[in-house]
């Protein structure tokens, strides 16, 4: 499954702040100062920062992506964030860091690697955690189905910010039934060579579990999208783009729905009436 043509940096930057926010902090109590970590899907580094950001220790992480321009985001991102946080951050090479907090006399390694992420299923059991960061609704069947047959005992598995296809406003329209049907239907599309799941990524991510008898947890990690500031304002009106955008061209969708839609929409951001919670969750299996 290929991430690429998918997220932008830009994108991914401005949805940090949120994806921060609505992690389940639960993920803590499992990551231990010595355990090595993978992250698929790593983008920019944003679950890197997020643990940086929560006082999560490890000896290494592994940052797989197969886009290379938010792999290139990576060290200017990371290096702004660190400097803010006194954390020390040098680098090796193109491929590789090291970090440690002040109060901290050992360094983590990271390392990048840009590969699709179909072709690393071998290297997850090399790790403790496996983290897969907003990526579950790109996932197929096949990949998730791979993934938990070839994991072994005593691994942590984390799907954070995973959306669950529920979409709701403190001002409700017309035609939002509408509106998030056809968005829905939209991401289980052929992406790549194969099929995303979706949101229905969360239930076949729970049937798995129970097949091989891991233990699942899932928590709320859902955004609320409020419209006060213009920073609010603006991220409120990139969200709902992403569903505009994809729905505008799909020639089954009534042109004339979605304008009315997106056009109230934008107004009531416009006027800071307008709160949109997009639900997702945060599953955490122990193999």
């Amino acid at each position: 499954m290929k991430k690429e043509d998918h997220f932008s940096s830009a994108w991914l930057s401005s949805r940090e702040p949120y994806d921060n926010l609505a992690r389940t902090k639960y993920i803590c109590e499992f990551i231990k100062d010595h355990n090595r970590i993978v992250d698929i899907g790593a983008g920019t580094g944003s679950f890197l920062r997020w643990c940086l950001l929560n006082n999560i220790n490890f000896s290494e992480i592994l940052m797989i992506d197969n886009d290379l321009k938010l792999l290139d985001k990576f060290f200017s991102l990371t290096s702004t964030f660190c400097k803010k946080h006194d954390i020390e951050f040098s680098k090796i090479s193109n491929k590789h860091y090291s970090l440690k907090k002040s109060k901290e006399s050992k360094h983590s390694k990271v390392i990048l690697l840009r590969k699709d992420i179909d072709s690393q299923i071998d290297l997850i059991n090399d790790f403790d955690l496996i983290s897969f960061s907003a990526l579950s609704d790109l996932l197929s069947s096949g990949f998730l189905s791979r993934t938990f047959k070839h994991i072994k005992k005593d691994k942590i598995l984390y799907f954070s910010i995973c959306f669950n296809g529920k979409i709701s406003w403190n001002k409700p329209h017309s035609f939002d039934k509408y509106i998030l049907t056809a968005f829905n239907r939209d991401q289980q599309k052929k992406k790549g060579t194969q099929i995303s799941l979706g949101f229905k990524s969360i239930n076949k991510i729970q049937t798995l579990s129970k097949k091989y008898n891991y233990k699942c947890k899932k928590f709320n990690s859902s955004w609320i999208l409020e419209s006060t500031t213009e920073k609010q304002r603006k991220f409120h009106i990139s969200y709902l783009k992403t569903i505009y955008q994809p729905l505008k061209k799909d020639p089954s969708i009534d042109n004339e729905i979605l304008n009315k839609w997106i056009e109230k929409k934008l107004s009531q951001i416009n006027n800071s009436s307008l709160i949109t919670n997009v639900g997702h969750n945060d599953l955490i299996i122990r193999t």
